[in-house]
């Protein structure tokens, strides 16, 4: 007898089964990964606003309650408020303006919250990301004693 070459019908339906099955798996896993690569500008701005407020307490751990600043609004700002490396490439995403309320606002806090006091024995401190557009993307607020 001659052997016949080729697929049963039955052999053929499983394949495109599987290979269905496959791609509905895969297809759906795939798609988000083609933009990992795009953070979403509220976690940048968040970051953005994370890494100010560090340096501004870096500067009140250093200085004491009396005399810190935001460093990084100053003329000329450290190098750690640099957004470029050594080579001179931009490491901070473009598009955000970083700002904080220097010099910080002196209150005291109670039961019925901030009051606005010259001669208090807080500063609050408050960090604002906009995007190019002046639409406030995050705020960052914190509160330090004078202890």
């Amino acid at each position: 007898m001659k052997k016949m070459l080729g697929f049963t019908l039955i052999e053929l339906i499983i394949f495109i089964a599987i290979i269905g099955l496959a791609l509905a798996i895969l297809i759906p896993l795939a798609i988000p990964l083609q933009h990992i690569h795009e953070i979403d500008k509220q976690n940048q701005a968040i970051e953005l606003a994370t890494q100010r407020m560090e340096i501004i307490l870096f500067d009140y751990r250093k200085n004491g309650f009396d005399t810190f600043i935001d460093p990084c609004s100053v003329a000329s700002p450290p190098q750690m408020c640099n957004t470029s490396n050594q080579q001179g490439s931009s490491i901070s995403p473009s598009g955000f303006l970083v700002t904080s309320n220097d010099p910080f606002e002196r209150g005291n806090l109670d039961q019925n919250g901030w009051t606005a006091d010259p001669g208090g024995n807080y500063k609050k401190i408050d960090i604002t990301i906009k995007d190019t557009s002046n639409n406030t993307l995050a705020t960052l607020s914190e509160v330090v004693a004078d202890y």
